[in-house]
């Protein structure tokens, strides 16, 4: 289907251009931080004030445009979008405070998210989550989310959020990768060509690590890379009607992926040579093949619809939706609690 190769299209080259510009700017020091909000006037007639990062506001704009993604795939497959919108939001209900919760007991810090860890408890309820709602909502609304549909999309709109998401590291400079210097021969080359360079003293790379000006492994690059790639693939996988297929295939990409990358990174993760979110991940893609030899037959056969999931977006409410998703998440991961800024406000006489 035509319409089909056109979402998918643009859905890459939306990527791509996400990939090329937030590789070549973000880690600069401009991109920190958002706005400044003034609390508290001091004494000295300055402000103390609390900054937003541009970390959370593109970490929100990548949930939206994954969970736009999510709601195009489940619309083209013929479920009603509000059925979609009570899955999700019982998902980012379990999954945002999970983004905290996981990363104070791995990392043991108060001021720390981690989307690996909410993206395997967002896993493991999902399937119950589908079942939960199918079951009382279907009852009382006549909302009913098939399975295999429904586990693929999240499964595959995750992969893009992954991938677009790691804009925002590359603008906090966390999650970021080994020093080039540690690698030799063909990897220390391709590596060299490719580092990245973080600059800023307030970045996390600088001050937990001390390698602000330093070449190191472009991390977030390559994991914006892969995870489009695949999120490509399984969506293609989606469109055309193998749900099962998309869903293990996106499920083992995002997981695998975050097994082998972490090997390149230099953040703390963790104690041990293999962290405790490489085991989340592995166990996530084990989880979801057990899960994959229970699926239900799919009541949806063939290629799905996905213009006209855009066309069913294409509503007043899902957009108030997708704002207020936008709003809660920037609220959550974009005020930050690791530093603080002082203000002081002028006037240009000369254009009174």
């Amino acid at each position: 289907m035509t319409g089909n190769w056109m979402v998918i299209a643009a859905t890459g080259v939306l990527c791509g251009m996400g990939i090329f510009w937030g590789s070549r700017h973000l880690p600069g020091e401009r991109w920190q931080f958002f706005a400044s909000v003034p609390l508290r006037k001091r004494d000295d007639d300055s402000w103390e004030a609390v900054n937003i990062t541009w970390y959370g506001v593109l970490l929100s704009g990548a949930a939206v445009f994954a969970v736009a993604l999510y709601l195009i795939m489940l619309c083209g497959a013929g479920v009603h979008a509000s059925a979609g919108v009570s899955l999700m939001v019982l998902l980012l209900a379990v999954c945002v405070p999970a983004s905290s919760a996981v990363a104070r007991i791995v990392e043991r810090k108060p001021a720390t998210l981690t989307i690996g860890g909410a993206a395997f408890v967002g896993s493991l309820v999902a399937p119950f989550a589908i079942l939960a709602l199918n079951r009382f909502g279907e009852a009382a609304t006549g909302m009913h989310i098939p399975m295999s549909q429904g586990l693929a999309a999240c499964a595959v709109a995750f992969l893009f959020g992954e991938g677009m998401g790691r804009m925002s590291c590359l603008s906090y400079g966390c999650c970021y990768g080994k020093p080039v210097e540690a690698y030799h021969g063909l990897i220390g080359r391709i590596f060299s060509k490719t580092a990245v360079i973080f600059q800023g003293r307030t970045k996390k790379i600088s001050y937990a690590s001390e390698l602000e000006g330093r070449r190191v492994v472009p991390i977030q690059s390559l994991t914006m890379l892969v995870s489009s790639l695949a999120g490509i693939a399984t969506l293609s996988l989606y469109a055309w009607g193998h749900f099962t297929a998309a869903y293990l295939g996106a499920t083992a990409s995002a997981g695998l992926w975050r097994i082998a990358s972490e090997f390149f990174r230099n953040d703390y993760r963790g104690e041990g040579k293999v962290s405790a979110y490489q085991v989340m991940s592995g166990v996530s893609v084990l989880y979801a093949a057990v899960v994959a030899c229970f699926l239900p037959e799919a009541r949806f056969f063939g290629p799905v619809d996905l213009a006209g999931g855009v066309a069913a977006l294409w509503d007043p409410g899902l957009f108030l939706f997708l704002a207020a998703v936008w709003l809660v998440l920037v609220t959550f991961t974009g005020i930050s609690d690791t530093t603080f800024s002082r203000i002081r406000f002028h006037l240009h006489r000369s254009k009174i």
